[in-house]
């Protein structure tokens, strides 16, 4: 329960908020019933973007890899709790590899059996043993499927249904609505100076809500049940009184503003009482029973004056806004809006923050507190000022009824922040920023620490990515190198060029800048930001038989690096490096070759032998495997044609020859293409 300024205090009606959003409500129902005032103005203050501190030594982070390997994706159709563990059984490059070995040995087997198909044993099921080879086939693919990727489906939870059905018991009504609170008896006391008590005597027969008497000329300064403070709400224009079980007494205190007044009953009493002396009051039958209106006005004086009640000045009431900015320096703008109606002038000294100092030229500040002046019709007045680096900050809402207050932090990602005290009413500012923003009532305090973690070491400079580019020639060698760095302050890279290399030019994002070689060493500069480096060199000695690409440095880690050498018209029979780069597949398909030759010479379908035939494999090596297989199918269709040709009548025999003939322009095109390649062209070792 939070009481404000006049003894109420405010309380959601449809549901329990959460305490940023119940204070929020509170704070807007309050200004609904303390008084009626004209919007405020937008807030002003800072809007600024982070500042950096220019002597902090900002990470570049580390260079993050742009391949891309195999990627699997893991879903889940439902919720996952945060101890959920996930075993992943992955396969080795070992693993793999056998793998791979024994798919291409079932292969050739299959082909070995096809051809061989005497080698095969005669298998013939018959009706009486097929059921059981049936369910041996059964078996094994339900076992299969064990191994197969399950895909684990779980229903949203809690169902909407459920839900709906929880939402609709929680906002049934209790057994006894509508009837489940009255007012027995209301008393009203009003004296000739305007003061008006209503003393209600209500019941409920469960916790509920009733409208209380509103009026015109008239507003409540006090509402207290049973002696305390009650919870209030606003909605669709009344004020409503949240009651328990019982009989209870609300008390009602005001003052009329004018000689006639209204009071509007939107619960009726079953009866009331009046006591006012010096005033004339309809809309009470002599039963004792009200309408839904009742009427007073004031009976003249003997002197034939009716007395004037003229309406009171409403004291000033502001509202202190305060924008805490937490950067590099520390600085508070506060902003005072007017709330009360213009027409007077505010006086008040608004109290500064502990270490605050005003730094706004024409405020005045006197023990502590900044003396606002505002004009009879001036919105608002802002002021800056320094605050010190002193955590924890303590911010308290003074125990007055002059102003209210609001508070908003603004700290740059420099700081760590620990709040204590009441709760955040707003995390986040409109944009999106964390602007921790609070409502005080008064006496109400937040406590702010501040601590400036310590900085985790790590690079100023990153190379995102490399490229060394070596052309070696018949007696010298040139070489180039790209260079892709981020840098966050002024630095260099130490490049170390190989022995006997001589530097020939360097240039960063395109501009050809002056660089001076030290013996091995090259210091490239580095700009604040992301730049591209180039840097050429050549050295003495020419490519030989065995050639070894010259090793350079840069004195730091890099990632995407990538080496690219161009040996011009020479033949790459060999590599050796890393495991992650270039691989010759020439070897492992003559070997495949070799097997191939191995099953044709001795399926006996064609005159050739083994031997034969891995000559003709190594010959067509060069040529693809487009003419490798035309060729391959040339001779196994001419050995076919020589041994299933009698079979052949008719038809088939013209269809078989048309085929044949077609197949022998298309390998006599693939030995022409071989000879050509072998010949002229360049070797290709894949």
């Amino acid at each position: 329960t939070r009481q404000d300024r006049g003894g109420m205090a405010l309380l959601n009606r449809k549901k329990m908020p959460l305490p940023h959003e119940a204070r929020e409500k509170s704070m807007k129902a309050a200004d609904k019933l303390i008084m009626s005032s004209p919007p405020a103005p937008a807030p002003v203050y800072s809007n600024r973007f982070y500042q950096p501190d220019i002597m902090a030594k900002i990470q570049t982070g580390p260079g993050l890899p742009a391949w891309s390997w195999k990627r699997a994706e893991l879903s889940w159709n439902g919720p996952v709790e945060s101890g959920q563990v996930i075993n992943l059984y992955l396969a080795s490059p070992a693993m793999n590899l056998a793998a791979a070995l024994l798919r291409v040995t079932f292969l050739f087997l299959m082909a070995y059996f096809i051809i061989f198909r005497e080698a095969l044993p005669a298998i013939r099921l018959k009706a009486g043993n097929a059921a059981p080879v049936i369910s041996i086939f059964m078996v094994l693919y339900a076992a299969s499927s064990l191994f197969s990727p399950a895909h684990a489906v779980a229903e949203e939870f809690p169902p909407q249904a459920m839900l709906d059905e929880l939402r609709q018991k929680l906002l049934e009504p209790a057994g006894c609505h509508p009837g489940c609170a009255s007012i027995e008896t209301m008393t009203i006391t009003l004296d000739q100076d305007g003061k008006m008590e209503l003393v209600l005597q209500a019941g409920a027969a469960a916790t509920t809500a009733i409208p209380l008497p509103r009026g015109k000329a008239w507003h409540p300064g006090t509402i207290l049940v049973d002696s305390q403070a009650p919870l209030l709400f606003a909605h669709e224009g009344e004020t409503w009184l949240k009651i328990p079980p019982g009989l209870h007494e609300v008390k009602i205190s005001g003052k009329l503003r004018n000689a006639q007044a209204s009071l509007f009953l939107p619960l009726k009493p079953h009866r009331a009482v009046i006591h006012a002396r010096g005033w004339d009051v309809e809309g009470i039958n002599p039963g004792g029973v009200p309408e839904k209106q009742v009427q007073f006005s004031m009976i003249a004086t003997k002197g034939g004056q009716e007395k004037a009640f003229a309406p009171e000045a409403l004291p000033p009431f502001v509202k202190v806004r305060r924008v805490i900015h937490l950067g590099i320096e520390w600085h508070v703008t506060t902003t005072v809006t007017r709330l009360s109606p213009k027409g007077s002038p505010i006086i008040l000294n608004i109290t500064l923050l502990p270490g605050e100092s005003v730094i706004t030229d024409g405020i005045q500040v006197r023990n502590g507190m900044v003396a606002c002046s505002m004009e009879p019709y001036a919105d608002s007045m802002t002021w800056r000022s320094v605050l010190e680096k002193n955590s924890p900050i303590t911010l308290t809402a003074p125990d007055t009824t002059d102003w209210i207050e609001d508070w908003i932090l603004q700290a740059d990602p420099i700081w760590h922040i620990d709040m204590k005290g009441i709760p955040v009413v707003f995390h986040k500012s409109r944009t999106g920023a964390w602007h921790p923003r609070w409502r005080p009532w008064p006496g109400e305090k937040v406590e702010i620490a501040v601590t400036r973690p310590e900085a985790v070491k790590g690079p100023t400079k990153t190379i995102d990515s490399t490229r060394l580019v070596v052309r070696p020639g018949l007696r010298m060698t040139k070489a180039s190198l790209d260079i892709t760095a981020r840098s966050s302050r002024g630095d260099s890279i130490n490049l170390m060029l190989p022995a006997g290399s001589r530097l020939e030019a360097v240039k960063i994002n395109g501009e050809t800048r002056t660089v001076r070689q030290h013996g091995r060493k090259v210091i490239l500069p580095l700009d604040p930001g992301r730049q591209q480096i180039g840097v050429s060199w050549h050295s003495s000695g020419g490519i030989t038989s065995w050639f070894k690409v010259p090793q350079i440095s840069l004195g730091m880690p890099t990632v995407n690096s990538t080496v690219e050498l161009a040996p011009g018209n020479r033949w790459i029979w060999y590599l050796r490096g890393p495991v992650t780069g270039p691989a010759i597949l020439f070897y492992s398909e003559i070997a495949v070759l070799l097997l191939v030759s191995v099953i044709l010479g001795m399926s006996g379908l064609t005159p050739l032998k083994t031997w034969q035939w891995m000559l003709l494999a190594f010959g067509l090596s060069q040529s693809g495997l487009v003419a490798e297989g035309l060729v391959a199918a040339w001779l196994l269709a001419l050995g076919l044609r020589q041994r299933f040709g009698h079979l052949l009548k008719g038809f088939r025999f013209n269809a078989a020859q048309s085929a044949l003939l077609c197949l022998t322009l298309a390998a006599l095109a693939g030995l022409v293409f071989a000879v050509h390649n072998g010949l002229l062209g360049q070797p290709d070792m894949r």
